[in-house]
């Protein structure tokens, strides 16, 4: 080993205060060294380690001018840093004859104000620079309340500061009327609280303070040493307050540079990354991204990391990126693909509404919403096949326009289909020639729980085309849908919302057989021409009146369901014993029905039972309320006509009025309670004594 070389000693002349302060500096580091530890025998084993360990031991020892080089030219924190890297170096730069050190290392930051009077140079270092917590030193404290000039994490903050319920507490006020010192004051922190939506800060007081201040009046008892203590407190709190506003504009200058600097070097990454990916061939997909990849690019944690790329930190994310750059081209190759899609469903669809309009009966109707729909045709191989072709394939209007013919047959197919589809789910029906067509068949719709749909109005169910497809994007579905919802057009037919109702089947053939027909035989149009009309007699009377129910059939079916919650738990338990009201009486009923109908819809005119869905022929609206005056308004129609004009959609429902039956007439308080009870009106009640016989 080379022998040590010898620090130069400085001679230190007397004739300067700067030499005056070198010298005492020199004579304080060579004190300081005096009792640090020898070296090693060089026969010693030492573990091998990266550079020379010990390297800066002997830096005190160096010339006074090396070091106030070194030093003025060091950042604050990098001289703390080093300050507790040994008791020598602590000891040499912890003294007040270090401050020049410290203040020209200062000045090596840009815009940083003056340290306050209150704090030693070290103590502002370590304030701005260090993110130390001040009481428990806890890591990572990015906060600092500028108030009490410290750093404290979010437990020291709950044992040190208390809000201040008053601007003013007792012992403010006590001092000032003892003192007359008005500025006399504590240190108020105000600080963001934690819960969400706090419309302003709240006040805070440093606990160490208040305890400290008391201790102190509480010594004093001369008048005069009173004052002197408030006008030292007050002063102190001036001084304190006046540099926050500095100190917090170059924080958030600085936080703003740091920001510019960490987006500098991730631009600088994304560039780099780049350059990488288009030396892996992928310069042609990285020109033909679009915003939203280029912002998921961005975006992506091992792009978005503030660190300079290295040949061995691309070889760390180049799996991962190029395993993104495949999505973003498969994503790519879909979204073209959808396009072609869309633009050949906007072809077809302009196809298939020129055959539509040719047709001698071009207006909706309640036919046209039981037909296949343009969504349905678009579905089927034939026009399928067209749309679905590879890209590189050219589909124009010309080769829509040769299967336009076709769009009957592909109709009734579509139909067919329909009717096998829903027979396959029934069950035990007779061999009749249309068994959908019986008046024991109906379905039930998952999405509604509607249990009375029947064939063919249940291809007019809405549930059957709802528009909350869980299709994923850029496929042949969502093009479809791109072209149809901004149209108003409906999505294709889906059966899986619907199930047959084989545990109504016996409820349905008793009601059936009660009303005087073959429930073999009879359908839903036979069951409504009969207008017949039921009575429960297992149900007892009603327990305020004595008066019993009339039911139509479809209304004793669902009587007759159990685990109908909306009726009394009497009727749960009803074995559904029917009788059938004789005809003079049915007539008096059915009477009394037309009566109730307008009634009804005067009380309530937004129920879905007091009239059928009622749809326009000349255009796509819908409505419960006045078609009449859409027709005229919209359309220029003078005397629209149903049928013709505007027409009941088939998957409307009309529910028949419930009419009760009274054994005699009663007194008018009674009478009253029924209006009040049942929305009643004298003209709206049957009596019939025989029936209660």
């Amino acid at each position: 080993m080379p022998p040590r070389k010898k620090s130069r000693k400085c001679r230190v002349p007397t004739d300067s205060a700067a030499d005056v302060f070198t010298a005492e500096c020199a004579s304080q580091v060579a004190a300081s060294t005096e009792h640090s530890p020898k070296p090693e025998p060089s026969g010693t084993a030492r573990r091998a380690l990266r550079g020379r360990r010990g390297g800066l031991k002997d830096m005190p020892n160096m010339p006074l001018d090396i070091l106030i080089e070194i030093f003025s030219c060091m950042h604050p924190r990098d001289l703390l840093n080093l300050a507790r890297t040994s008791k020598d170096f602590r000891t040499f730069l912890m003294s007040r004859n270090s401050a020049p050190f410290w203040k020209a290392a200062r000045q090596q930051v840009e815009g940083l104000p003056e340290c306050p009077s209150f704090l030693s140079e070290p103590q502002y270092s370590n304030l701005l620079f260090f993110s130390q917590c001040h009481n428990c030193l806890k890591a990572n404290i990015q906060a600092i309340t500028w108030e009490v000039y410290a750093r404290y994490c979010q437990s020291c903050k709950d044992q040190l500061l208390f809000q201040e319920i008053t601007p003013e507490c007792d012992f403010i006020k006590e001092v000032k009327r003892e003192t007359q010192v008005q500025g006399f004051a504590f240190t108020v922190i105000h600080l963001t609280p934690q819960r969400r939506y706090a419309l302003h800060d709240q006040r805070f007081l440093f606990k160490p303070e208040l305890e400290r201040l008391r201790g102190q009046w509480a010594k004093l008892t001369d008048a005069e040493d009173k004052i002197r203590f408030a006008q030292a407190q007050a002063d102190t709190v001036k001084e304190r307050v006046t540099p926050i506003t500095a100190l917090k504009r170059w924080k958030v200058t600085q936080s703003d540079v740091r920001s510019a600097e960490l987006e500098a070097i991730r631009k600088g990454r994304l560039q780099s990354i780049l350059k990488r990916l288009e030396e892996e061939g992928w310069a042609d997909e990285l020109a033909k991204m679009d915003i939203h990849d280029n912002y998921r690019l961005e975006a992506n944690k091992v792009v978005r990391k503030a660190q300079k790329l290295t040949n061995n930190g691309w070889r760390t994310i180049r799996e991962e990126l190029l395993e993104f750059m495949e999505s973003v081209r498969t994503g790519r190759l879909a979204r073209e693909r959808a396009k072609v899609l869309q633009d050949r469903f906007e072809i077809l669809y302009a196809v298939v509404s020129d055959y539509e309009s040719a047709q001698p009966s071009e207006r909706r109707s309640a036919t046209s919403e039981l037909q296949a729909k343009f969504a349905d045709l678009a579905t089927m191989p034939q026009f399928k096949a067209l749309v679905e072709a590879p890209i590189e394939t050219e589909v124009t209007v010309r080769d829509f326009v040769h299967l336009q013919s076709s769009i009957p047959s592909l109709k009734a197919e579509w139909l067919e289909a329909r009717k096998t589809e829903l027979l396959s789910q029934a069950e035990g029906l007779p061999e009749v020639a249309s068994p959908l067509l019986l008046a024991m068949v109906a379905f039930k719709c998952i999405s509604c729980a509607r249990a009375d749909l029947r064939w063919p109005n249940i291809l007019a169910h809405k549930c059957t085309r709802d528009r909350r497809y869980g299709w994923s994007p850029y496929t042949s579905q969502m093009a479809l849908r791109s072209v149809c919802m901004p149209k108003g057009e409906d999505l294709p037919w889906r059966g899986s919302e619907l199930t047959f109702c084989k545990d109504d089947v016996q409820v349905r053939r008793s009601v059936i057989t009660a009303c005087g027909l073959d429930p073999d035989t009879a359908t839903h149009e036979d069951m409504d021409q009969r207008e017949a009309r039921l009575v429960c007699t297992a149900c007892s009377p009603d327990i305020l009146v004595a008066c019993k129910a009339a039911y139509d059939w479809k209304q004793a079916i669902t009587h007759k369901r159990s685990g109908f919650k909306s009726m009394p738990s009497s009727n749960l338990e009803c074995q559904g014993s029917w009788k059938l009201l004789d005809p003079q009486l049915t007539a008096r009923v059915l009477e009394c029905e037309q009566t109730l109908t307008p009634l009804n819809a005067s009380y309530s005119p937004l129920l879905p039972w007091t009239g059928p869905m009622k749809c326009c022929a000349h255009c796509r609206h819908s409505t419960q309320n006045d078609m009449v005056a859409h027709c005229k308004d919209r359309h220029a129609v003078e005397t629209p006509q149903l049928g013709e004009d505007y027409y009941d959609h088939p998957d409307s429902r009309k529910r028949t009025p419930v009419v009760r039956i009274y054994p005699k007439k009663i007194e008018a308080g009674r009478a009253r309670l029924l209006e009040i009870g049942y929305g009643l009106l004298d003209t709206g009640v049957v009596y019939s004594a025989s029936l209660f016989e």
